[in-house]
């Protein structure tokens, strides 16, 4: 089985409430004549006087079509209780389905006569809303995002038929093997506290079968009492993107948000202690090792990005061109006959981040294997063995991959949303970053991978022989 895409349902999930329009994007082949183009473009910051944070990004001029705006709640899952575990995923449920003043369907209407596409997004840090619209309508639906905080609709038959939708779709969600592995490693690696905390809830976590009706909805109270914690000025991002005008846009915040108190949400210290977790089913057998990694804002992020395109992925097939698929390290040196698949993955938090490889392999054989070869490449990078010509071309694969990443306002909006979150409290823009990945040496490389290739977190699902953990942790010299 392939693996799916690790960030995109690891550390965010997403939900579109109207249907999508595109526009034509012409496709950016080099990543030099994107970086020139992008040289360009303003990426202005400030800071409300009730504490919230606006950020704007995109050329001076006003000829964009569409424009993206988004506000976004630091706290996300791992700013959850055992009490209010899943209450970010529920939240998310109830995005754009209604208001005090109007229904769902009232909403919908409204969003489709403006040609808008709006947005919830839950991460492990944040919970976010968005609208993507015609640049001369957006300061007139601007409102709707305000309303999806201070007047939600929390009529009791609105909260049962959320609570239902999402526990079906956690439970879905979680049927996959890439997503299990990586909410079990996020759990491992931070002993289900924090970043630990599973998006979809520690409920459906556990359980693999469940009646969604089991358990009584979040009362109104509740809920409300979970936004207000999170409702707080300094704790509150906007970001537009798209040709956003910083002045005019930072006015509208500050009129939306009239009485939000200027408090920050609180956060505990992410604390990496990594575990294993050994899960025997019939079937297909998968692996997770995951190590810690680097945080936003870190003078090492971008290495980090570099290191994880040289590992790449393995597969037998590869629609994203050299240095993800065929002349990757997995590819080349880790992946068999034992092996399906495999992929290197990278995530970055406000304080820390987890580093970590995932595969599929043959049943009913041995783990071994294909966990000797990765930890022998894993020593090697420790040692420095890369070369000026493998490193230019996985660096060029790295800006590739983020320009691709960023090639709408609605990938840019969720680009700088997320590095936000940084502690540093400085934001980058995707044009920053590329500079900072051109800059990346193999000495660079050399020093992350021998900081973070040392203590492991362990997951495996399936009937498949894994070595303990012992084993691999003394390979790793």
């Amino acid at each position: 089985m392939m693996l799916a895409s690790i960030y995109s349902q690891s550390s965010r999930l997403s939900r579109s409430v109207t249907p999508r329009r595109t526009t034509s994007v012409q496709t950016r082949s080099w990543a030099s004549e994107a970086q020139k183009k992008e040289d360009h473009a303003n990426l202005e910051t400030s800071t409300t006087p009730s504490g919230i944070k606006v950020v704007t990004y995109g050329t001076s001029n006003e000829s964009a079509l569409m424009t993206s705006i988004g506000v976004y709640l630091k706290g996300g899952s791992r700013a959850e209780t055992s009490h209010t575990s899943g209450f970010s995923y529920f939240v998310k449920e109830l995005g754009f389905r209604g208001t005090e003043s109007f229904g769902d369907l009232a909403v919908t209407r409204i969003l489709e006569q403006f040609g808008t596409q709006a947005s919830v997004v839950v991460g492990r840090e944040y919970l976010g809303y968005a609208l993507d619209a015609p640049r001369s309508k957006i300061y007139s639906l601007s409102p709707a995002l305000g309303a999806q905080f201070m007047s939600i609709d929390l009529h009791d038959h609105v909260l049962r038929d959320r609570k239902y939708q999402a526990e079906v779709s956690a439970r879905d969600a979680l049927t996959s093997p890439t997503v299990r592995l990586v909410e079990l490693l996020h759990q491992e690696a931070f002993r289900s506290q924090t970043l630990g905390n599973s998006i979809y809830g520690t409920h459906a976590l556990v359980h693999d079968h469940f009646d969604p009706y089991d358990h009584a909805h979040p009362a109104a109270t509740e809920v409300t009492s979970f936004l207000e914690n999170q409702i707080k000025g300094s704790g509150i991002v906007v970001v537009g993107t798209g040709g956003v005008d910083h002045a005019t846009l930072a006015d509208h915040v500050e009129e939306l948000f009239q009485g939000v108190s200027k408090g920050e949400t609180s956060r505990t210290k992410a604390i990496y202690t990594p575990g294993e977790s050994r899960t025997v089913l019939n079937g297909d057998s998968y692996w997770g090792l995951a190590f810690q990694g680097v945080p936003l804002g870190d003078a090492h992020t971008a290495t980090a990005q570099v290191l994880q395109a040289l590992l790449g992925e393995a597969r037998s097939s590869t629609r994203d061109g050299p240095g993800w698929g065929v002349t990757s390290v997995l590819n080349q040196k880790v992946k068999g006959d034992d092996v399906d698949a495999m992929k290197a993955f990278h995530i970055p938090y406000s304080d820390t981040g987890l580093f970590g490889i995932i595969a599929s392999v043959q049943p009913n054989k041995s783990a071994a294997p294909s966990l000797d070869r990765l930890i022998n490449e894993l020593n090697q990078l420790k040692k420095g063995e890369i070369s000026a010509e493998e490193l230019t071309r996985v660096k060029n694969q790295a800006k590739s991959h983020l320009i691709d990443a960023t090639a709408t306002p609605s990938q840019v909006r969720e680009w700088l949303a997320h590095n936000a979150m940084s502690t540093s409290g400085n934001v980058q823009s995707p044009a920053q970053f590329l500079k900072a990945l051109d800059n990346v040496t193999a000495k660079d490389v050399q020093t992350l991978a021998s900081k973070i290739f040392t203590q492991p977190a362990l997951v495996s699902l399936g009937d498949a022989v894994f070595p303990s953990m012992e084993q691999i942790r003394a390979q790793l010299k």
